[in-house]
């Protein structure tokens, strides 16, 4: 009796020229079987004699393995099964299991054992392709402006959310973007970003202004926000009476921030005002510096009380000797003001005959803010000495009783910035103006 795996088994009668007959009604000398079965054949010679034999045959069925056709897919793993229960199984991979797990392309194959120790084997190629790989980044957030999502994946088709078909896109609202990418070997793969894209805080303070006195109060708007105005303040609103730029920055709860400016222009009272001082004399005339106070003032008018005018901010004006009345008025589009003022011409008198017996001798003149004054007096008089600046304020004052003799008076400027400064020496009701010049 035979067993072999599949196939078929060629039964051989011998006997040539004999006559056969099989018990599968087979008359020849050799049959091939390949089924499992009790075969006999009935051998008949020349002579009529017969013999017969029997054997018994089994013909296992090889186990089938199957492993499908070559496959590819995009990405993920394929399995593979070999079937056939309780067989014993060795992959390619050195796998002894009836299935196996992979991503990796290749050709794989299995050789399968069955109980009866038959062994079949198939073998399949895999292809698995990689997905694009796409990375729209983190979801984001920002202040105004645009966005620009790339999905990268150069020569692959793209389908957006907002049905663009383009590599990379520009977005300026708040949304959540998707993208999908399909690459040469029609693999696919998404991602998708939200985005949010906050509005600026809008701030107007408003167009440049200008009025006549009261206050502004400037908004900036946005309540809840944080704000920084040039002035220091932090609060919403600010009120202000002054002329001059504001700027203000906002700062919402976002963190976004915007800012504006504003010009003001607050016209007040003009309030006339001078100061004066006399910056050259002679016998019978003396020549003021008038400087305007007004600091609001857009027009300037003086009247000198002899018959002149100026339309100057800062005039100069030479007077005979006399008395004056003097009237100065400034005007602005939101009022105007008028100072007047009695000017008497001062005792203007030569030193000699007043009872000098020498010039006056000022030195050093220029100094560096030591300064002598000498000179001789020839009766008692009262002595006053003066210092002024420029625009006519008195700086400096000393008075001496009786004086005669030979006067020296020591002066120690040194303390005043260099300029040039006007003295005033009085000798009772006389008096006499000098130019001293301090320099660096």
């Amino acid at each position: 009796d035979t067993e072999q795996c599949g196939g078929t088994v060629t039964l051989d009668a011998q006997n040539s020229g004999s006559i056969f007959e099989w018990n599968t009604t087979a008359t020849t000398q050799r049959i091939e079987v390949d089924s499992t079965a009790d075969y006999w054949v009935r051998v008949t010679d020349g002579n009529g004699c017969e013999s017969r034999d029997t054997i018994g045959v089994v013909v296992y069925n090889l186990p089938t393995v199957k492993l499908g056709l070559d496959t590819t897919q995009c990405g993920g793993t394929i399995s593979l099964n070999a079937q056939n229960t309780g067989s014993s199984y060795e992959w390619n991979t050195s796998a002894t299991t009836q299935t196996i797990e992979t991503d990796t392309t290749g050709e794989y194959w299995v050789k399968v054992t069955d109980g009866n120790g038959c062994q079949s084997s198939d073998s399949i190629q895999v292809t698995i392709h990689s997905l694009p790989t796409i990375d729209l980044g983190q979801d984001t957030a920002q202040c105004a402006g645009q966005v620009t999502l790339d999905a990268q994946n150069i020569g692959s088709n793209y389908e957006w959310n907002t049905t663009d078909t383009t590599q990379s896109i520009v977005v300026d609202s708040s949304a959540n973007y998707w993208v999908k990418v399909t690459d040469g070997n029609g693999c696919e793969a998404s991602d998708t970003i939200g985005v949010t894209i906050y509005s600026l805080p809008i701030v107007d303070l408003g167009s440049d202004t200008e009025q006549c006195g009261g206050t502004v109060t400037l908004d900036a708007q946005n309540s809840g926000s944080s704000y920084e105005w040039n002035t220091a303040a932090t609060t919403q609103t600010i009120v202000t009476d002054s002329t001059g730029e504001y700027w203000v920055e906002v700062t919402d709860a976002n963190g976004c921030i915007s800012n504006d400016t504003i010009k003001l222009t607050i016209l007040k009272s003009v309030l006339a005002g001078y100061t004066s001082s006399i910056i050259d004399q002679t016998t019978s005339t003396f020549t003021v510096a008038f400087t305007s106070t007004s600091i609001n003032a857009e027009d300037h008018y003086w009247d000198f009380g002899d018959g002149s005018t100026s339309n100057l901010r800062d005039p100069e004006q030479t007077y005979q000797n006399g008395s004056y009345e003097l009237s100065y008025i400034v005007t602005n589009e939101c009022s105007s003001d008028t100072f007047r003022d009695s000017l008497n011409t001062p005792e203007i008198s030569n030193v000699i005959g007043l009872g000098y017996e020498d010039q006056i001798n000022i030195y050093p003149n220029p100094s560096n803010g030591i300064v002598n004054i000498s000179f001789h007096l020839s009766v008692f008089k009262n002595l006053k000495i003066q210092v002024f600046d420029i625009t006519g304020r008195q700086l400096l004052q000393k008075n001496f009783d009786l004086q005669t003799g030979k006067v020296d008076i020591p002066l120690d400027l040194s303390n005043y910035i260099p300029a040039i400064y006007t003295l005033a020496i009085w000798l009772d009701n006389s008096v006499s103006y000098e130019k001293i010049i301090i320099k660096d």
